[in-house]
Parts: structure tokens; C-alpha cells; sequence
């Protein structure tokens, strides 16, 4: 009986510390952070002067191109240069079998040797004739037979020193030299090959500093640009208008040059106009001191922007903000804005896209629309001062309470390249640094227009 009620006390025992147990796992919560409103981050669209701009596909072309060619025939010597290098005008490229232009030459310089000696003496005779006296100690006949003879010595020696000077030219072209500054080809014949005089083809030269690139406009965009001009927002000379290029891959447009040259007429099949920009392609210089073209080659495919107004203010943000739902535009803008607390609510505004400037996105200024009671029905757009969550989309939804931090990080130069403010790390003089993905850790997810974002009402897709 003792051990009965032993064994029972025992049992009770146990299930009291059970409960007691039970109730205190329902008191100690196991989850983790207490629930309140999400934290985002935001920003204030950037202002920035921007100016419209038509973008055409264009080629490169050198500023000259020459073929250089042999001014002599004869047998080619030697070349002296590096075959897509550098040249300088007045290089000494190709050198011909001078021998038989110096015999021409030794000749000619004897002709005027003899000549000059004949010359000389029939303009004695002459100056001595024309002296005496007529019919006395000279006869007119015998005056004009030597003032003859001094004119044909004259003609002579003309005659020679011409023949000198060619002789002269001729042994020049026998060393061929650069007539530009420029980048050379490759030779296209060898030593030892007869050249013939004005018909082979040496090689060929290409100045590529300033370097052109033409590119087409359209008519409408023809069209356009005459307006802007009959109304003083846009020069009315084009000749000198600062156009922008970059290659095929080259986003940020880095190179900068001028028109300088358009045509005067549109193509009746194409309906274009082909425009020309010129532009600067400094050589490079290497360590060791060596010269290479610059990074501008002929016959590159490029992009070319044409400026069609005048600068302007516009608004700026970055296309991680933007959210897609329905084929439209949307962002989060901080309203209800408790500034203390860095509380609000966040309103879902459409917005109307412009094209990408550095990067990021222009949005078109805030207008609204009203009633016939002057109660707003629609808001689209954005104002200067107004806050647009840029990090932290996926934990919001439309008319929700939020908490919110100023992003302080710079802004991007591309949408690719923007990552959640919230993993940036502040180093010891507090300056933000570029976010920094820990081993093993998932990479942050790119907050932007195809983030999952539903209908307005907040539910997902």
C-alpha cells in the first residue's frame, strides 16, 4: 500500500512539472524578432541638366587615307618601316634602285654645263656686235646672226636645267616617304620586284587622329531639328553642334567631337541625310616610350548622338525603384511622412519613363488629375522632394506603414550594379562603403520592375 502511494506521489509529481513545463514553453516565445512596421530605404529623385537627344548607328572612317604609290619605275631595295606602326610625313618608307636616276642625272648636269659655256659665248659675241657702229664697222645682217645665236644659247640652257631638275625629281622618288602622319599598312610588294612608276601600289596610310564617323538621319528627325531651329532652341548652323559617340558595347557615350560636316540633300532612297562627326583619338603611349594608335579604328561599328534641345532640368531615379504591374510603371512614395519617428505609408504612383541618362532613369514631372469637385482622382509622376523606396520593395505593399532610412550610398551608373543599401558597411570615419557578399552568403536579390510585385491591391501574381 506504501509503495502504491509512493509510486502515485511519484507519477503526480511528474505530470505537474509536465504542465509546469508546458505553460512556460507557452510563455517564452521560440521565434525571433517582435513584428512591427518593415524597414526600406529611401531617396529623393536627383536633379539633373539633361538634354534630348536622337541616337544613330554610324561607321568609322579615317580622316585621310592615301595609297602610295611609286613615282619612278625600278626595282625595289628595301622598305623601311613597321608594318602597322606609326609614321611620321617625310619618313623614308620604300627605297628603289637609285643607278640609273644618278647616270640621268650626271648627264643632265653636263648638258647645263655646255649649254651654260654657249650661252656664255654667244652673249659675248652679242655684247660686243651690238657695240659697233651700223654700215660702218657692222652690217645689220651680220647683227642679227649673233643676236640669234645668243637667243638660241639661252633657250638652251633652259633647256638643260630643266632637264636637271627632272633628273633631280626623279632621283627623289627614288627613296618613297610618307606624305601624311598616320598609321601604315602593310607592304604589298617585296624587294627585288620591278616597280612601275604611278601604277604600284606600296602600301597605304591612314590618319586616324581626328577620325570621322558618318552616320544617317532620318527625315523626321530632319523635320524636326529645322523646327527647332526656326525657333532659336537649337543653333541654326549644325556645323560645330557637339555630338557624343560610343562603340557597340560603350554605354556611357565617353567620346565627345563636333559635326563638321552634313549633306545638302536627302537620299530620295533611303530618306536619309548622311551627317559627319569628327573626333579626337589620341595615340597611346606605352612604358617603354613606344607610340600606338589610338583606340579608334576605322570601320568600327558606332552609336551617335545627336542633341535635339536645349539643356533641361529633369528627374532622375534609379530602375531598381521601379515596379512593373500590368505593363505600367509604378514606385513607392513615402506619404504620411513622420519625420522624428522616420515613419509613413507608401502610396503606389504611376510613373511615366523617360530614356536612361549615367544609368538611371528619367521620370516625368508630377501632374494630377481632378474632379469636377477639385477632389484628385489620379496622381502620376514624381516631385523633387518627394521619397521613393529604392531598397526593400519586396516587403512592402500599397497604403502599408513602413520605417525608413535615408540611403546615403552614391548613386549608380548602372542598374545592374545596385545592390541593397541596407548590407552597406560603414567603415571607421563612417564613410559607406561598396557592399561586400560574405562567403557561402546568397547574393542580394535585384529589387526592381520584375520583382514578383502584384496588382495594386498588394497580392502577388
Amino acid at each position: 500500500m506504501q509503495r502504491i502511494l509512493a509510486n502515485g506521489w511519484f507519477l503526480g509529481g511528474v505530470l505537474v512539472c509536465l504542465g509546469l513545463a508546458g505553460c512556460g514553453a507557452q510563455q517564452t516565445p521560440t521565434g525571433g524578432a517582435q513584428k512591427g512596421p518593415p524597414e526600406v530605404y529611401v531617396r529623393a529623385p536627383v536633379i539633373q541638366e539633361i538634354t534630348d537627344y536622337e541616337e544613330f548607328p554610324g561607321r568609322l572612317e579615317s580622316d585621310q587615307t592615301i595609297q602610295v604609290r611609286a613615282r619612278v619605275t625600278g626595282y625595289l631595295l628595301r622598305w623601311n618601316f613597321k608594318e602597322g606602326g606609326q609614321v611620321k610625313k617625310g619618313d623614308v618608307l620604300f627605297e628603289i634602285d637609285p643607278q640609273l636616276y644618278e647616270a640621268e642625272l650626271a648627264l643632265a648636269e653636263g648638258n647645263v654645263l655646255e649649254a651654260q659655256g654657249q650661252h656664255d659665248q654667244a652673249k659675248a659675241d652679242w655684247e660686243r656686235v651690238a657695240k659697233l657702229r651700223n654700215g660702218i664697222e657692222s652690217s645689220q645682217e651680220e647683227k642679227n646672226k649673233f643676236h640669234g645665236a645668243y637667243i638660241m644659247s639661252e633657250g638652251k640652257l633652259k633647256a638643260a636645267k630643266a632637264n636637271l631638275k627632272k633628273a633631280q625629281v626623279n632621283m627623289g622618288y627614288t627613296k618613297v616617304v610618307a606624305p601624311i602622319d598616320g598609321t601604315i599598312s602593310r607592304r604589298m610588294i617585296d624587294p627585288g620586284n620591278l616597280v612601275k612608276a604611278d601604277d604600284t601600289i606600296l602600301t597605304a596610310i591612314g590618319s586616324v587622329n581626328p577620325i570621322k564617323a558618318y552616320f544617317d538621319v532620318d527625315e523626321r528627325t530632319v523635320d524636326r531639328v529645322l523646327h527647332l531651329m526656326e525657333k532659336g532652341e537649337i543653333p541654326g548652323d549644325p556645323i560645330g553642334v557637339p555630338v557624343h559617340m560610343g562603340l557597340a558595347d560603350d554605354e556611357k557615350q565617353s567620346y565627345k567631337g563636333e559635326i563638321d560636316f552634313f549633306d545638302t540633300y536627302i537620299d530620295a532612297g533611303t530618306g536619309t541625310l548622311r551627317v559627319r562627326g569628327k573626333f579626337e583619338n589620341p595615340d597611346r603611349v606605352l612604358p617603354s616610350g613606344e607610340r600606338l594608335p589610338g583606340l579608334l579604328v576605322p570601320g568600327m561599328f558606332v552609336r551617335v548622338r545627336l542633341p535635339i534641345s536645349k539643356p533641361q532640368k529633369a528627374l532622375l531615379i534609379e530602375e531598381k525603384a521601379l515596379v512593373t504591374d500590368q505593363g505600367q510603371k509604378f514606385v513607392y512614395v513615402v506619404k504620411d511622412e513622420n519625420t522624428a519617428a522616420h515613419e509613413g505609408t507608401v502610396e503606389y504612383r504611376q510613373v511615366e519613363l523617360g530614356r536612361l541618362e549615367d544609368g538611371l532613369r528619367v521620370i516625368k514631372p508630377y501632374e494630377e488629375k481632378t474632379n469636377k469637385d477639385g477632389k484628385v482622382i489620379s496622381r502620376k509622376g514624381l516631385r523633387p522632394n518627394e521619397k521613393v523606396v529604392v531598397s526593400g520593395l519586396q516587403r512592402v505593399r500599397p497604403e502599408s506603414k513602413i520605417k525608413f532610412k535615408e540611403a546615403e550610398t552614391p548613386l549608380s551608373t548602372s542598374a545592374g550594379n545596385a545592390l541593397d543599401p541596407s548590407k552597406v558597411k560603414p567603415t571607421a570615419d563612417g564613410v559607406k562603403m561598396t557592399p561586400q557578399t560574405k562567403p557561402g552568403a546568397p547574393m542580394p536579390k535585384t529589387i526592381g520592375h520584375e520583382q514578383g510585385h502584384g496588382s495594386k491591391s498588394g497580392k502577388r501574381r
